[in-house]
């Protein structure tokens, strides 16, 4: 670092080094660290962290909005998430998993649960 500065490359140092690194650092705190966990508020098999469902989230995210799957099988391959999501999702809705997002519901849980407010009026 001393010799780019000394070689006159001290203003590019830092706007197209440093200033990157702590941006992409940032960023991946943000999508694989803050936003899986958040809101922290709860603990438990399935409560710790959530499945967030929205458009393009998989390739955003490469695949952390379905994070609860990797705090059930943490053996299981990240790109592999989508297809344990599918398979274990009554179970999950089941027990109270954090499923949110755009469409957090499967069509079975809906109509669960549209029978039951049905029932209540």
């Amino acid at each position: 670092m001393i010799a780019t500065v000394i070689a006159g490359y001290g203003y590019e140092l830092p706007m197209l080094w440093i200033l990157p690194w702590f941006v992409g650092v940032l960023l991946m705190q943000v999508a694989f660290g803050w936003f899986p966990h958040h809101d922290h508020s709860e603990t438990g098999r399935y409560r710790d962290t959530r499945i967030a469902l929205f458009p393009g989230g998989d390739l955003l995210f490469l695949w952390q909005n379905l994070h609860l799957v990797h705090h059930m099988l943490p053996s299981v391959s990240f790109y592999h998430y989508r297809a344990v999501l599918d398979a274990l999702r009554p179970t999950l809705e089941q027990h109270g998993a954090r499923i949110e997002g755009f469409w957090p519901y499967s069509p079975a849980a809906l109509s669960v649960a549209t029978a039951g407010a049905a029932n209540r009026t």
